[in-house]
C-alpha cells in the first residue's frame, strides 16, 4: 500500500500489479528525479537502499536481466553530459570513524557452491562493449576505461593484482633482476603476459 504524505512524497510498504503486466511507475509534468530515501537507527545488520532480485522460475530464451539503466537524449537535444550511472559513495564529516572496507562498485559472480551447469561462453565480470556510429568526436574515439587525475590525495596504484603464481592472474614468483612479475591477459585466443618492472625513472 502506498500514503501520500505531501506533494511528490508517499509511503510505500507494498506495490503490487494485480495481474503478470509490467508494474508501471509513471512520473507525470516536469519531474527532476524519483528519490528513494532510507534512514537506519540500528547499530547492528547491513543497510541497504534498494535490492533487486529478480528469480526466473521457468527456463528461457532470454536474457534475464537484475535491472537496466537507459538515459537517452532524444533527437537533436544536446547535454553536458549523458552518464548511464553515477556510483559516488561519501564520507560525510570530518569527525573520527572507521570505515573497513570502501568501495566504488563491487561485481561478484557466485553460486550455491554446487558445481552443474554448463556455461557456454566465458564468463565476464564486467563487459565493455560500444556502438557509436561515425560522430565527430573532437578528443578521440571511445577508449576502454578512463582514469582521472585524483582530486584529493594522489592514486596508490592504477590497478592491483592479486599474487596467484600465474594460475591466471598475476605472478611475482617468475622475477629477475629487472622484471617483478607478470600480468596474464589474452589477445584473441593468444595468451601473453605483460612484464611489470621492480624500478622506474620518469622522463
Amino acid at each position: 500500500m502506498a500514503r501520500l504524505i505531501g506533494p511528490g512524497y508517499f509511503i510505500a510498504s507494498t506495490l503490487s500489479s494485480p495481474t503478470q503486466a509490467d508494474f508501471v511507475a509513471l512520473l507525470v509534468g516536469n519531474v527532476e528525479k524519483m528519490r528513494w530515501s532510507t534512514n537506519k537507527t540500528t547499530a547492528t545488520g547491513d543497510n541497504i537502499g534498494f535490492q533487486s532480485k529478480i528469480p526466473q522460475t521457468v527456463t528461457t530464451t532470454g536474457e534475464v536481466y537484475g535491472a537496466q539503466i537507459s538515459p537517452r537524449l532524444n533527437s537533436a537535444i544536446g547535454a553536458l553530459s549523458l552518464i548511464g550511472m553515477s556510483v559516488d559513495p561519501i564520507l560525510k564529516g570530518s569527525t573520527t570513524g572507521t570505515v573497513t572496507n570502501l568501495r566504488g562498485l563491487q561485481v561478484t559472480l557466485t553460486d550455491d557452491n554446487s558445481a552443474g551447469r554448463t556455461i557456454t561462453n566465458q564468463p565476464a565480470m564486467i563487459r565493455l562493449w560500444h556502438q557509436l556510429a561515425a560522430h565527430t568526436f573532437t578528443n578521440g574515439k571511445p577508449v576502454g576505461i578512463s582514469m582521472e587525475a585524483a582530486g584529493g590525495i594522489g592514486w596508490g596504484f592504477a590497478m592491483k593484482f592479486a599474487d596467484d603464481s600465474g594460475s591466471g592472474l598475476a605472478d611475482l614468483a617468475s622475477a629477475t633482476a629487472t622484471i617483478n612479475g607478470v600480468i596474464k591477459v589474452q589477445i584473441g585466443s593468444t595468451t601473453g603476459y605483460i612484464p611489470t618492472y621492480a624500478t622506474y625513472t620518469p622522463s
